[in-house]
């Protein structure tokens, strides 16, 4: 299934190029108007969660099945709580910077979900939040 969303598409790439930018290489730096980026957006149930904490700090991030193979999801945000056997969505990106002295090809998961469809939020005046509401 594949769906692309502007807002979603560019500050994946920003941050992978800041990213790409931030590594020092004594070849010439990347021009960015080569690079090119493509993703796909996936549904997959969750195998493994890993997580930590740290003085308020929190990682988490989720092992899935992708084209037979496992990989890591991230959520950058380490705002989801998903469990074992969850259903998350996820971009699978892949960056590439052809014609650039440095050797760019890589692939990156990143976690759409915030929270899981099956929890029930709570508003302040004690209502509930449809799963309408949550996507949007």
């Amino acid at each position: 299934m594949r769906k692309q969303t502007r807002p979603v598409r560019w500050a994946i790439v920003m941050g992978s190029l800041a990213w790409l930018l931030g590594t020092r290489a004594t070849a010439q730096m990347p021009n960015v108007a080569d690079l090119q980026s493509t993703f796909d957006t996936i549904e997959a149930p969750v195998l493994k969660v890993y997580s930590a904490e740290e003085d308020g700090h929190r990682f988490v991030a989720y092992l899935v099945k992708w084209n037979n193979c496992e990989v890591v999801v991230s959520d950058p945000l380490a705002r989801s709580q998903f469990k074992e056997g969850d259903k998350i969505t996820f971009i699978a990106q892949k960056i590439s910077l052809p014609g650039s002295t440095i050797n760019v090809s890589s692939l990156s998961f990143t976690l759409l979900d915030i929270i899981p469809e099956a929890d029930v939020l709570s508003e302040p005046d004690g209502g509930t939040v449809s799963s309408a509401d949550r996507k949007r």
